[in-house]
């Protein structure tokens, strides 16, 4: 296997990259983001859904299941795997951006 990896800062920049398919095959990103091409696998990032480590064991384990395969794919798009990251930036983002509204008044 030949591969060559690329970082982008930008992940909207990503996606495009993806969807042109000019300069990459596969990506890693939020599933926030990954949602367009597999819904389901996207919904794991629901605020409050992995509360704590174990749930998200759980979840890999449920994930990996054979009977689960059917989910992992739209025909066109699979999901090969999930990397753990921390909290979705999007929450994040917003949660900072009303802080700083609130020091404003």
């Amino acid at each position: 296997m030949d591969l060559n990896v690329t970082i982008l800062n930008n992940e909207r920049d990503l996606v495009e990259n993806f969807e042109t398919r000019t300069t990459c095959d596969a990506i890693l990103s939020r599933g926030a983001m990954a949602m367009q091409f597999n819904k389901f696998t996207g919904t794991i990032e629901a605020v409050g859904a992995l509360p704590e480590r174990k749930h998200l064991q759980l979840l890999m384990q449920v994930f990996t299941s054979a009977k689960m395969s059917r989910f992992m794919s739209d025909g066109q798009y699979t999901m090969m795997g999930v990397a753990t990251v921390g909290g979705n930036y999007a929450f994040m983002e917003y949660f900072s951006f009303l802080i700083k509204k609130r020091s404003v008044y």
